[in-house]
């Protein structure tokens, strides 16, 4: 069965799916560098609704609340993605060695091990490794430090 579309506008939205079209631009000024510059967030979306509530994120209102932990989270749509969190359930599923994960960044971040891909490498020896949480544990050859203090030891030693 094909949808039906009264008016050409509606006919138009699920086009710009397929396209690739995006005409509705975040205009928000994320961050001013001098009296010249600003730095604007450019986020592109194919609709309207969507850009509206992609805008929620830089007002720091939080109106969705996690019932289990009570995290708070700009979008609904951040909320039940972060949900799985609270179960046993593991959708995303390497397609090499079937290990399953809660989040798909996770997977994503797995997936390197099997390419060889290193991503991230030392700044003092210039080692790479293929996940950040790796160069975090080298890193501690370097300093003598223990791992659980490494948030301050990578700050320090990668500066953003």
């Amino acid at each position: 069965m094909y949808s039906e579309f009264k008016l050409a506008a509606n006919l138009q939205r699920p086009q710009m799916v397929h396209t690739g079209e995006k005409p509705y631009r975040c205009t928000v000024y994320l961050k001013e560098f001098n009296e010249a510059a600003h730095l604007m967030c450019s986020k592109a979306f194919a609709q309207a609704s969507v850009l509206k509530q992609h805008q929620v994120i830089h007002t720091g209102e939080k109106p969705y609340t996690c019932k289990v932990c009570f995290k708070t989270f700009s979008l609904n749509s951040s909320l039940k993605q972060y949900q799985i969190i609270h179960t046993d359930e593991k959708p995303f599923t390497c397609a090499i060695c079937y290990k399953g994960f809660k989040l798909a960044v996770h997977l994503k971040g797995h997936t390197m091990i099997h390419t060889r891909e290193k991503r991230y490498t030392c700044t003092v020896c210039s080692k790479a490794f293929p996940q950040l949480a790796n160069l975090k544990r080298h890193i501690t050859i370097h300093t003598g430090e223990k791992t659980l203090h490494m948030s301050s030891v990578f700050k320090r030693l990668f500066p953003s």
